[in-house]
């Protein structure tokens, strides 16, 4: 869980809407990711709305805890990353496992230019939704 965020020279804030934090930074501090650093990780499905002044951004995290959601937005783009915990008990047995313990990570280059401060996200039964107003 995301809990604080040192200012440095690249600056870097805190949103928090609806008890999932919303973490904007400059580009200087945004992180780029390597292909090979990202296989552990699903993609989430995701649908995009645009309405008039805001994109609407649905995500499906199943399984996920609230809690274990992190989502960064740097200038218009968007990144979502979660992780489902592992509950299995090491000294069980099991027949089949096919659940998944995968984290999920996505990035997304917005289509517009938005106000990241603004913006707000929800959690409800696995569908992660995030609303960005657009700039003027």
């Amino acid at each position: 869980m995301l809990t604080q965020i040192k200012k440095n020279k690249h600056h870097s804030t805190v949103h928090k809407r609806n008890n999932i934090h919303i973490e904007s930074k400059s580009p200087q501090s945004y992180n780029l990711y390597t292909s090979s650093s990202m296989e552990r990780y699903a993609t989430p499905r995701i649908d995009i709305k645009e309405k008039d002044k805001e994109l609407i951004i649905l995500a499906d995290l199943p399984g996920i805890n609230k809690d274990d959601i992190k989502i960064t937005l740097a200038e218009n783009i968007l990144e979502i990353m979660a992780e489902k915990i592992n509950d299995l008990e090491n000294d069980e047995s099991y027949i089949t496992l096919e659940r998944s313990y995968r984290a999920f990570f996505r990035s997304i280059i917005l289509p517009v230019e938005v106000i990241p401060s603004a913006s707000s996200a929800t959690y409800n039964s696995g569908i992660l939704e995030i609303r960005i107003p657009k700039a003027e």
